[in-house]
């Protein structure tokens, strides 16, 4: 709480952990997001470094002992109807088909399978912490935005088997051991656009679109900024404790240094479209 004291702070991060999985009260808001999906697409050339595709096996051995956490889609908390929504499944995140709002094709996107869970508890702690959460009954999805049919199921199946994406980077000649990754020359070429449609509960609709580089590099860019606001102006932070996602934590502030420093937010006109033609084809 910004005007709390730190034994405020501390509490209510105690209480955030313990109701992690409290349903959001559909009551308690008047209008909000109903839906957003978010578009990926880019050039193509970005692959996983040796490190992720280490913490992906890793997670995939612990399968066992955690399939129904893992395979909920409100594992980190913020369950609307109690997290029984069709249209909440994970599913929903492995379709391949034609979006006539963007004129491309959708295929499944392998951190999708964790974004939207992030999201979810975003929402959820934006309403528990902030006191108003994105929507009500939001209903959050994500997948790549591709030029052809072709490219989309071909990523369809390395996208939703770690076999078969470690067949595919073998065969492109960048499957990376630990502590190896692309180089700083290939990563410099790479780009990516992540394109969000909103639609509020009364109709209203925004479109969106962040640009930045490799997701290799802009995962670290975000840490790095984020770790500087919580250290060096963490008394301007709308929270100061608890199990926050980057968004909670960082709040506008974040969003401003992410923009000060490479990355770029922007409202597009409704029938704005990304150029799909940039993307790599396939081999």
């Amino acid at each position: 709480m910004e005007n709390g004291t730190v034994q405020d702070d501390k509490e209510n991060a105690t209480d955030n952990i313990d109701k992690s999985s409290e349903p959001i009260d559909s009551e308690k808001v008047d209008c909000g997001i109903d839906t957003m999906h978010m578009y990926l697409c880019g050039s193509g050339g970005g692959v996983p470094s040796g490190g992720t595709l280490a913490t992906r096996a890793a997670m995939n051995a612990a399968m066992r002992d955690v399939h129904s956490l893992m395979m909920d889609p409100y594992a980190l908390g913020g369950a609307i109807k109690r997290g029984q929504r069709p249209e909440d499944a994970d599913k929903n995140l492995s379709v391949v088909e034609y979006d006539d709002g963007y004129k491309g094709w959708k295929a499944p996107f392998t951190y999708a399978f964790y974004e939207t869970r992030l999201v979810r508890r975003s929402n959820w702690l934006s309403r528990n912490m902030g006191g108003v959460p994105y929507g009500k009954n939001m209903n959050y999805l994500e997948h790549l935005l591709l030029p052809s049919e072709e490219h989309a199921r071909a990523l369809q199946q390395s996208n939703t088997s770690s076999k078969k994406e470690e067949e595919k980077l073998k065969a492109e000649g960048k499957l990376f051991a630990k502590d190896e990754g692309l180089a700083l020359e290939d990563r410099e070429k790479e780009w990516a656009e992540y394109w969000f449609d909103a639609v509020s509960e009364r109709g209203e609709k925004i479109r969106t679109r962040l640009s930045g580089k490799d997701g290799y590099d802009e995962t670290a860019h975000l840490s790095v900024e984020l770790a500087l606001l919580t250290s060096e102006r963490r008394d301007e932070l709308p929270h100061k404790g608890g199990v926050l996602t980057p968004g909670i934590a960082g709040g506008q502030l974040f969003v401003e240094a992410l923009n000060e420093t490479g990355l770029k937010f922007e409202v597009m006109d409704d029938d704005a479209l990304p150029d799909l033609s940039r993307i790599s084809p396939i081999h």
